[in-house]
């Protein structure tokens, strides 16, 4: 259990099996539990392999068992290798038999319909009653290199003929991903600790998985792709565990281009879809996001590649290169992925100038030349020329860049090694067509070579972006007082309900978020008693933007200003068929600088705040953050500071005070996470920043059917 009170799964068992029992496997050609063991017995398993099958003496040479009861004992680990129809009695066979934990491979669950659906709801209790941790359906299994557990059939494997292993875990939604990410890794010589799909996540779910290798010694980086969130608050506290200790998750996420649902209710919808949500929350947790598998695994490799306290070094990168043109497109490449190449200073170049060839150019880029490479003299005197520049107190990393090299590989390789010997600092390397051994000999040494320069920039711009204060908690939020409750329950409200301003003021008010001052007047006379200027709004529940239906007049300054406004918005709702309950009438508010502020609930991740720069400003920047309460005030103010707005409009920004909107942020997602509907926006458009303050103009509540 994690300290927010999140339950994992301990599925130690899963991964650290010392015995497994396949069941399902035959000698059979095309046998998958046959498979399984080929794979268990080819890369050399610790453990004891136990195949079940109900007739056969013998499976790949190994004793077969008739079944889970006639074992020689509680195997740690199942693989049922079996038709889906049969893995529900096959898992309460196995827990009356004392196994807890198992892989079912078989597809035609949830992902097949409402037949499949059912299927798995009966695998799922049969797991529970017998205290299962299973993973999948629907999976490819799992692998942990270190003990050579192969509890898979992927033919991805036959490729193999030894194991690499290494300090990568990764957990995935898709079995294809992993063994295309093992083949792809395993090519450039490197290996991963785990790699495991975990399919449809019917019990044991991927947060499960990253929990366990936070907890892992032998992992120091994490790597996941998922196409959704089945609980988004496990997820949240497995990924923030693994940031505390200090080891980084690099996710590929698919499925991004999902819109919010019922988009045209509110502004907020539009400007805070599905994917940005899920970036702001792993965001927060100190992610790194990736959009390709090429990128994870070379993100994962850099970083695996790395001490820990190299980890969030910074952005700023000495290129060193034996061309001049590979350093000018690697430094376009690095500024484009958000580095920066800065000057090297006059002592750097002097001291590395006076270890190389005449014929190099020192700066920044440094082209070395091949001719550094050729003579002995410059080739001993090279590593001395290198570590004074990796020295310079203006650089965070070394990227260096051995073009084609090949003929000098060994010279090349012996740099390398002594370059990263001599420095504390982040050290990468490009070489496109590396000589396969020069790939081993540095991945031997824990360095992974990229074969392309940009991929390489790509890389360390996730590295110099990567900090390890990223994850700080969000903070536990504002207090919502008692009558907000009060208030709200006093709404009557249903499923698929609009709750206009003069409706939803009471509620923010209640909670403490300033509201401009208004009252709900149904006469040009009360109205006027009121005291001008003022904004009059006409009451309805049946419009959610009355501004775009002509229901709303600013700036009225005086009583025939007021009757004419009040003939002209009564009349244009008649028009339109809409009933109006008199009009709120307002006051004008000073400030030239608008945001949209709003909360909605997110299928995955609860309560979402969400500040976005509003007015005329607001297609214009597309300036929107999203952060998941509770959030701190502090938190809050430090997610708005990063708004286009202040890069961009510095006059208007100037007038904004920054820590009053991050407290009615803080405020704002308190009373939403109090709020008794599943499913709902509250939406206020627009706050203005007013002299040292800000203040609601107009909200908006929408409940939605669920």
């Amino acid at each position: 259990m994690s300290e927010n009170g999140v339950r994992f799964r301990d599925i130690r068992g899963l991964l650290e099996a010392r015995s497994v029992a396949v069941v399902g496997a035959s000698d059979r050609e095309g046998n998958v539990g046959g498979t399984a063991i080929g794979h268990l017995l080819k890369f050399g398993y610790t453990g004891e392999i136990w195949p079940v099958h109900p007739t056969a003496d013998t499976v790949a040479g190994l004793p077969a068992y008739r079944g889970v009861a006639d074992l020689p004992g509680a195997a740690d680990l199942a693989i049922l290798a079996v038709p889906a129809a049969r893995t529900v009695e096959l898992v309460a066979e196995c827990g009356a038999a004392g196994i807890r934990n198992g892989v079912v491979w078989a597809g035609g669950f949830a992902e097949s319909g409402p037949e499949g659906r059912a299927l798995q709801e009966r695998l799922v209790e049969a797991c529970t009653a017998a205290d299962f941790n299973l993973c999948g359906p629907n999976c490819l299994g799992l692998i942990n290199t270190a003990t050579k557990l192969t509890a898979t059939y992927s033919s991805g494997l036959f490729d193999f003929d030894t194991m690499l292993t290494g300090t990568v875990s990764m957990v995935s939604q898709s079995g294809g991903i992993t063994a295309a990410s093992m083949a792809l890794a395993a090519r450039a010589g490197w290996g991963f600790r785990h790699v495991v799909s975990v399919g449809n996540e019917a019990v044991v779910s991927a947060a499960d998985f990253i929990h366990h290798y936070a907890n892992d010694d032998g992992v120091r980086v994490i790597a996941a792709y998922l196409e959704g969130v089945q609980d988004g608050a496990k997820l949240v506290a497995a990924l923030r565990e693994a940031h505390a200790a200090a080891k980084p998750v690099i996710i590929l996420k698919g499925g991004r281009s999902e819109e919010s649902a019922e988009a045209a209710k509110s502004h907020t919808a539009v400007l805070a879809g599905v994917d940005k949500v899920f970036a702001a929350v792993m965001r927060d947790c100190g992610v790194t996001l990736v959009s390709s598998l090429e990128e994870l695994l070379d993100t994962a490799s850099l970083f695996s590649s790395l001490r820990p306290e190299q980890l969030g070094a910074g952005g700023r990168i000495a290129i060193t290169t034996t061309g001049g043109g590979g350093g000018v497109l690697a430094t376009d490449q690095c500024v484009s992925r958000g580095l920066a190449v800065p000057r090297l200073s006059a002592a750097t170049v002097a001291a590395a100038a006076a270890k190389l060839t005449p014929l190099a150019a020192v700066a920044n880029p440094t082209d070395l030349t091949p001719e550094s490479f050729y003579q002995a003299r410059w080739r001993d005197q090279l590593p001395d020329a290198l570590a004074a520049i990796a020295a310079d107190d203006g650089v965070d990393g070394v990227l260096f860049l051995a073009q084609a090299m090949r003929h000098r590989a060994s010279h090349v390789v012996a740099a390398v090694e002594a370059l990263r010997a001599a420095t504390t600092k982040p050290v990468c390397v490009s070489w496109p067509l590396a000589p396969e051994e020069a790939l081993r000999s540095l991945a031997e040494q824990g360095i992974y070579a990229f074969p392309e320069h940009d991929r390489a920039a790509r890389a360390l711009g996730h590295l110099g972006r990567y900090s390890p204060a990223a994850a700080a908690e969000s903070g536990a939020g504002a207090e919502v007082p008692a009558d907000v409750r009060t208030v709200v329950k006093d709404l009557v409200v249903s499923d698929h309900t609009v709750v206009a301003e003069h409706r939803a003021r009471p509620v923010l008010a209640a909670a403490g978020l300033p509201v401009v001052d208004g009252i709900h007047a149904h006469s040009v006379t009360e109205a006027a008693e009121f005291g001008f200027p003022l904004v009059l709004k006409g009451v309805t529940d049946e419009v959610t933007h009355r501004y775009a239906a002509g229901l709303v007049k600013l700036g009225v300054s005086d009583r025939e200003e007021l009757t004419t406004a009040w003939k002209a918005i009564t009349t244009r709702a008649e028009a339109d068929g809409v009933a109006l309950d008199g009009m709120l009438v307002q006051r004008m508010a000073d400030g030239d600088t608008e945001f949209l502020v709003s909360a909605f609930t997110d299928d995955q991740f609860g309560v979402v705040v969400s500040i976005g720069v509003g007015g005329v400003l607001a297609e214009a920047l597309d300036d929107v953050v999203l952060m998941r309460a509770p959030v701190s005030a502090e938190a809050a103010a430090g997610h708005i500071g990063a708004l286009k707005l202040f890069q961009r409009a510095p006059k208007l920004a100037a007038g904004v005070d920054v820590a009053a909107l991050g407290a009615f942020a803080a405020r704002l997602g308190a009373l939403a996470s109090a709020l008794p509907w599943r499913k709902f926006t509250v939406e206020i458009n627009p706050v203005k920043a007013v002299g040292s303050g800000v203040v609601a103009l107009d909200a908006l509540l929408i409940v939605e059917a669920v």
